[in-house]
């Protein structure tokens, strides 16, 4: 299978903004730091191995803005101009997991933040999010959550982290709870 890898509008945007921003979105620094107080500028260390930051933004804003399909690794390292295999191990570098991995636990964020607005069903929240039926919404989310959404839209994850706060306390007075 071959991926048509012409300039789309996103990788167009990436480039463009490549240098506008310095914030990191990936879960390790990009850069070691060594400052000077004597006016000279910082010199900077790259972290050898992952995205550069622009293609971490651009890769980043695209699974936010195609969470609810199935995104193919080739479109993805299409996008900021490397290889899959290139673009896999690079990805793994930058945000700490491999990129299927990642667009998943966005999707369960996204649904958390559904959850708690009340206003959808938990299917309707599944399907909204690319999972094909409950049953696999439902699983992925307790795999990674601890909770069915159900429990979690109801609350009970504060109440069981409130409780278990109250018991470490007591416990730890001596007061029996």
């Amino acid at each position: 299978m071959t991926t048509d890898c012409s300039l789309s509008n996103d990788r167009q945007a990436g480039i463009q903004g490549k240098f506008e921003s310095s914030e990191t979105i990936g879960s390790q620094s990009r850069y070691v730091g060594e400052g000077q107080t004597d006016g000279r500028a910082l010199r900077y260390l790259a972290v050898r191995g992952g995205l550069a930051a622009w293609q971490e933004r651009l890769v980043a804003g695209h699974i936010e803005r195609h969470i609810a399909r199935q995104i193919p690794l080739a479109e993805l390292a299409c996008l900021v101009g490397l290889s899959t295999y290139h673009f896999a191990r690079a990805f793994r570098q930058s945000f700490g997991m491999p990129p299927h991995r990642y667009h998943i636990m966005r999707r369960i964020e996204r649904a958390k933040a559904m959850l708690s607005d009340h206003t959808k069903s938990v299917t309707e929240i599944g399907l909204a999010l690319g999972f094909n039926e409950t049953s696999a919404f439902t699983a992925t989310f307790r795999k990674l959550t601890g909770l069915t959404p159900t429990a979690y839209g109801r609350g009970e994850a504060h109440a069981s982290t409130t409780s278990g706060f109250q018991y470490i306390c007591s416990s730890s007075l001596g007061v029996a709870a």
